[in-house]
């Protein structure tokens, strides 16, 4: 059963890696949005004020010519507040802001070799699994041969056969398909790890077009 396909180049794995592998979409959103943070942080919005509207309606007791008679009255103000505070600190925010996109590139980047440095290691591993495993089938032969001839030569009574030899073939069998399962185990973790790594079929890796 095949999870991964080991057999394209090791380049088309790690491009495919770098568009679709775990973390990746992950990553250039966080890039996106800091990047987005700082271009409305340097933008002209910054120098807008804070608007606010207040009414008050209610009973007023003065008038003209100094008249104490009380009458409805109904106010309205409007407000314009600018925050002097964030413009003096715009520089030191705006190093800040810096700091943050250097590092997340260099998170980015480290991911990126993280990716292709595994899915080189797990590409190499399926294809020398494939050839234990083929090592592993001959052993396997090899030995129920070996186990098949002992236990003949042991029923036609040929001098020097013994069970200790049929036992002793019967156990090198087990030894062989205890070592062709424990190949398997690798050689499909081997696959699983390049199947994450690579990712789900999308749209945007190169592969998923072909």
């Amino acid at each position: 059963l095949y999870l991964a396909d080991a057999d394209v180049s090791c380049c088309e794995l790690v491009a495919k890696a770098m568009a679709c592998g775990p973390g990746i979409k992950e990553m250039e959103a966080i890039l996106c949005l800091i990047h987005k943070g700082m271009e409305d942080a340097a933008g002209p919005q910054r120098f807008l004020p804070v608007v606010t509207a207040q009414a008050l309606e209610g009973s007023f007791g003065a008038g003209p010519n100094g008249d104490l008679s009380f009458a409805n009255r109904f106010d309205l103000g409007i407000q314009a507040r600018w925050n002097l505070t964030e413009l003096l600190n715009a520089d030191t925010q705006r190093r800040i802001g810096n700091s943050l996109v250097n590092q997340a590139h260099l998170t980015y980047a480290d991911l990126k070799s993280k990716l292709t440095l595994a899915v080189q290691e797990a590409r190499e591993s399926i294809v020398s699994g494939r050839e234990q495993l083929r090592l592993a089938e001959e052993q396997i032969k090899h030995a129920q041969t070996a186990s098949e001839l002992s236990d003949v030569r042991l029923r036609e009574g040929i001098q020097g056969s013994s069970f200790s030899e049929v036992l002793m073939s019967q156990r090198a069998v087990a030894a062989a398909r205890a070592n062709y399962l424990s190949v398997l185990r690798d050689y499909d973790k081997a696959q699983i790890r390049l199947m994450v790594l690579t990712g789900c079929p999308c749209p945007a890796c190169p592969m998923a077009k072909q």
